[in-house]
């Protein structure tokens, strides 16, 4: 099952690059949660179902002029999936470029997304998804 995760959230992103956040929200299951730590970015919390997560998708997009994402390594976690995802954007206004690189962890039932989890830090990811370096 979790090769079959792995090329769900491959699809997910590759999506995601071709349509936007609408495209990415069909692998969504219709209760998903969405957590993003504080500290992390100004929207932290948690967010549930597909429209919170949806809402929230559109307002970050909103606040970069360009911004592009790399889904670059996907490592297998049983019913879970750890991507680690490279961005590169520059900011509305400031015209400031950004590059970075978050780690997702990415839980499925049933071939849905069911829970999306926002990491600083690789280990973070790894940890949360009972995995080790």
């Amino acid at each position: 099952m979790s090769q079959q995760n792995v090329e769900i959230v491959r699809r997910a992103f590759e999506a995601f690059a071709q349509a936007g956040p609408e495209a990415v929200i069909e692998y969504a299951d219709p209760e998903i949660e969405l957590w993003l730590p504080s500290g992390l970015i100004q929207a932290a919390g948690t967010y549930r179902g597909r429209p919170a997560v949806l809402d929230w998708m559109r307002e970050w997009a909103e606040a970069w002029e360009e911004i592009h994402y790399t889904a670059e390594e996907f490592t297998e976690a049983g019913d879970a999936v750890v991507v680690s995802v490279l961005y590169d954007g520059r900011g509305k206004g400031s015209g400031v470029r950004i590059e970075g690189r978050f780690w997702y962890l990415m839980k499925l039932r049933n071939g849905k997304l069911v829970r999306w989890e926002l990491y600083p830090e690789r280990t973070q990811a790894l940890e949360a998804a009972g995995l080790r370096e």
